[in-house]
């Protein structure tokens, strides 16, 4: 797995062999690597402030800053697919076979909703004041309050969509549709104006979708490439 840092400054990078190392960006120092898990490291989140990256395997969290200095380490008996941060404190887990769980650094245990769906994505609204969960519907939660239950936006379909992404500066975000990309509304309970695009279809192998700051494209991650929208 690989992830910049919001401030543009840091690549984070995570090894097959469990391993974690930071590329500076304008220096291009690359640092030693330390061991921060015993399996794949697949997942990378960083803080707000880019002071620190979660890097997340298939059991477990591990939280640590910019020397690799060790911050905080979670585990789960539950599978992690994504991970995204609330704010500088808290962090948000999701599975496909298991809920939604929220990971307080200065907390014990992890705060787990009752929502047993399997969650396929995690995504910050451009507004960093939302986070987009999708599986057969998407779900969005206000960060700012902290105690707030999830409202959840109903989409049309079955068919899972492996990863959904807000547009830059609009309230809308991509996913697939009964495999197809589409775009919708989450201000509308339940969304109308669903908009098929189009493009490749998904294939059992689709990974993630990409947006581009400056350009109205989607990049979409097929098994047999990369497809542009």
């Amino acid at each position: 797995a690989v992830r910049v840092s919001p401030d543009g400054e840091w690549l984070a990078i995570g090894y097959g062999t469990g391993h974690l190392r930071f590329f500076d960006l304008k220096s291009n120092w690359l640092s030693p690597s330390t061991s921060v898990h015993r399996d794949v490291v697949k997942y990378l989140a960083w803080s707000p402030d880019s002071t620190a990256v979660a890097a997340g395997s298939d059991n477990a969290i591990s939280v640590r800053d910019t020397s690799l200095h060790p911050i905080r380490s979670f585990s789960s008996d539950l599978k992690i697919r994504e991970l995204v941060w609330m704010d500088s404190e808290r962090l948000l887990s999701c599975g496909t076979n298991s809920p939604l769980q929220v990971w307080k650094l200065n907390g014990k245990e992890a705060l787990t909703s009752n929502l047993r769906q399997p969650f396929s994505a995690l995504s910050w609204s451009p507004d960093g004041k939302r986070i987009l969960t999708g599986s057969t519907s998407a779900m969005v939660f206000p960060v700012e309050e902290r105690d707030s239950s999830p409202r959840e936006v109903l989409i049309p379909g079955q068919s899972p969509s492996p990863d959904m992404v807000w547009l830059p500066n609009e309230d809308r975000f991509a996913y697939y549709h009964e495999r197809t990309l589409s775009l919708s509304d989450p201000g509308l309970f339940p969304p109308k104006n669903y908009q098929p695009l189009p493009g490749q279809p998904q294939h059992n192998g689709a990974g993630g979708l990409k947006v581009f700051p400056t350009l109205p494209w989607i990049a979409s991650c097929q098994i047999d490439g990369v497809y542009l929208s």
